[in-house]
Parts: C-alpha cells; structure tokens; sequence
C-alpha cells in the first residue's frame, strides 16, 4: 500500500529514505535499532532514566514549545517545561506547571 492509498497523518512526518538522502535496506535499518535498543534497555534496566536524562535534554525539540497533552479523552494544552531525572514531563498550563508521569499521554507540539 503506498503512502497516497492510506489514512492522512495529522503531524509531521518523514520517511527514513528521505531523511538519510539514500536507500536504506529495512532489514539494516530494523537490526540496526534493535540491537542498539537492547542495549539501551539493558543500560535503563540497571541504571535508570537519570542515565539519560542529560542526552534528554540536549535533544528535547519539544522544550518550551507550545504542546498539546492528550490523556486519554482530556486534552491539555501549554508550553513544555522539560522533564524530570525521575522521567516525568513537565507543562506549565494556565493552572501552573502539572507533572505527568506516564500511562496514556501523547505530547506534541502545537502546529
């Protein structure tokens, strides 16, 4: 099915080919990512998000940007704050900065 056949997609969005500017084999691609996320699972297993928490926030494209938070069928919308060493993402709202510390919550930036 290509692309043009399926369903639209409601944010942004690229394809591995086009990113790289060359062809990519999936099966390269696939083993590539599984192998390093076995090893970062490995490393967030024994040590934690504050191992990473660092490397977050130097790649946080999402850090004070306007954001919407869906949890579940609420949606919040705010600016982001970051996250904690502990994992939990920050926004700061009309009702002051809230913590969301996981489960059904889907941050993105607003367009």
């Amino acid at each position: 099915v290509s692309l043009k056949d399926s369903v639209s997609i409601d944010q942004p969005w690229t394809d591995a080919n086009t990113a790289a500017g060359k062809v990519i084999s999936r099966n390269a691609l696939a083993s590539s990512l599984i192998t390093q996320l076995v090893r970062l699972l490995t490393e967030f297993e024994a040590e934690g998000f504050e191992k990473f928490h660092s490397d977050w926030v130097a790649l946080d494209c999402t850090y004070e940007q306007p954001v919407t938070v869906h949890i579940g069928e609420n949606v919040l919308h705010g600016i982001a704050a970051g996250v904690a060493s502990s994992g939990a993402i920050a926004v700061d709202t009309e009702l002051g900065r809230q913590w969301f510390h996981g489960g059904e919550v889907s941050l993105r930036v607003q367009s």
